[in-house]
């Protein structure tokens, strides 16, 4: 009988952009982009080790279904600390989550409410976080609209094996 694979939590990224980007889709086009201003890499513990310093976020919308092409860069403050994340993923969206979107209404759709995953692929220059360059990723999403009409998205990272 197999095994299921264990799972270690070992980052959470978060990242916060404008709310109102294009999110519907028409018969011309279902390609769509949110772009992240400001974001933080963190451990499991909640120490913050580097800053999100550019992302876009690529979707296909169909129906209510996402299909996520997103890119992030994460650099400590003194450079020595640098990861490259490119993830694809899928996310269920209910009405009340094209809100967030839209920045229309606060609130937040938690870890595990929502069939919102991703398969992060993971490069650091940083001899430190070498290991990162060979490791198999899977990631969940959280979103949620904060303050001044901000669309946060969190992901946790976990390690397979």
């Amino acid at each position: 009988m197999a095994t299921s694979p264990k799972l270690t939590h070992v980052f959470t990224l978060n990242m916060t952009g404008p709310a109102g980007f294009p999110h519907v889709e028409t018969k011309h086009s279902d390609l769509c982009v949110a772009h992240v201003t400001e974001g933080t890499l963190e451990l499991p513990d909640g120490q913050k080790i580097a800053k999100v310093v550019t992302a876009s976020d690529w979707m296909r919308i169909k129906g209510n279904i996402v299909s996520i092409d997103a890119r992030a860069s994460a650099l400590s403050d003194d450079g020595s600390l640098n990861m490259e994340f490119a993830y694809t993923g899928k996310m269920h969206v209910t009405p009340d989550v094209f809100k967030t979107f839209s920045g229309e209404e606060k609130c937040e759709v938690d870890f595990g409410q929502l069939y919102y995953y991703t398969i992060p692929r993971i490069f650091s220059r940083s001899e430190e976080y070498a290991w990162v360059n060979d490791t198999v990723f899977v990631g969940q999403g959280k979103i949620g609209v904060k303050e001044m009409g901000k669309v946060t998205i969190s992901y946790q990272i976990f390690r397979v094996g």
